[in-house]
């Protein structure tokens, strides 16, 4: 079956994850250290920065990076601001997924994103620079479409109109990748591992099943708690829990439920 990298016209790239800082500061930024590309973002203000990582990385790569990043900005007296423009960007590799498994993977991180986001920061909630699928629900339908049409699954990943959702599936086109964009950038960086590592975990998972139905039955025979669990860990799932993560989960189930039965 024909994979992402073949209906984008993609090499294969090795590696697991990208990621994107944005940051507004107290200072100039430096030029970053060599496994970061510096860059500018003009949606950001003042002293600003953007480091990119220069290739994908493997998962088991991400903690040294974010340290070699991080130690650079403390030897160099920057201090991050918490803004609401300023986000990390976590682009998934998905070269190598055929459009149903994007299909699952979109669905599984559906099931779970308002309680994610929460975890992303409470700036990051109906956010316009990463809106879920309950604010606009647009994306949805594209994806469905490109589903029944996979021949042209290129064609509907072509708008900017994409670009801003918290899952942006326009990055499919250009990068042949996910970009999760959800996530605040925090002073001190430290929840952009656990982040990443929540990412690749629902990657993971939504690989391992052979039907998208899966996904409720799962939800379905554990509860929504212990099949969040399930899909992202022990450890990160305590760092995301919280009172009502049960309710937002269904609610979140009921509005993907049109892409988890669709027959493609």
């Amino acid at each position: 079956m024909l994979t992402i990298k073949d209906l984008c016209n993609k090499k294969s790239i090795e590696g697991d994850v990208g990621i994107e800082i944005e940051m507004e500061g107290n200072k100039p930024f430096p030029i970053g250290p060599d496994v970061w590309v510096y860059t500018t973002d003009n949606s950001l203000r003042g002293y600003s920065a953007e480091y990119v990582t220069k290739k994908p990385i493997l998962i088991e790569e991400v903690d040294d990076k974010i340290k070699i990043l991080k130690d650079v900005l403390e030897k160099y007296g920057n201090k991050i601001n918490h803004s609401f423009r300023a986000g990390v960007h976590i682009h998934s590799n998905c070269l190598e997924l055929t459009p149903k498994q994007i299909g699952t993977y979109a669905a599984t991180y559906y099931c779970m994103e308002t309680a994610l986001t929460k975890f992303c920061g409470s700036r990051r909630e109906g956010n316009f620079f990463c809106l879920r699928l309950k604010d606009a629900e647009f994306p949805l339908d594209i994806l469905m479409q490109a589903l029944l049409n996979p021949n042209d699954f290129y064609g509907y990943f072509t708008s900017d109109n994409l670009r801003y959702s918290a899952l942006n599936l326009r990055s499919l086109t250009k990068h042949g990748s996910i970009e999760f964009r959800a996530m605040e950038t925090t002073p001190d960086l430290e929840k952009i591992s656990p982040w990443a590592h929540i990412i690749y975990n629902i990657k993971k998972y939504a690989l391992s099943l052979e039907h998208r139905e899966q996904i409720a039955y799962d939800i379905s025979f554990y509860g929504p708690s212990n099949w969040i669990e399930k899909v992202i860990g022990h450890d990160n799932y305590q760092l995301i829990r919280y009172n009502g993560i049960e309710k937002d989960t269904m609610s979140d189930l009921r509005l993907v439920q049109e892409l988890i039965y669709l027959k493609d």
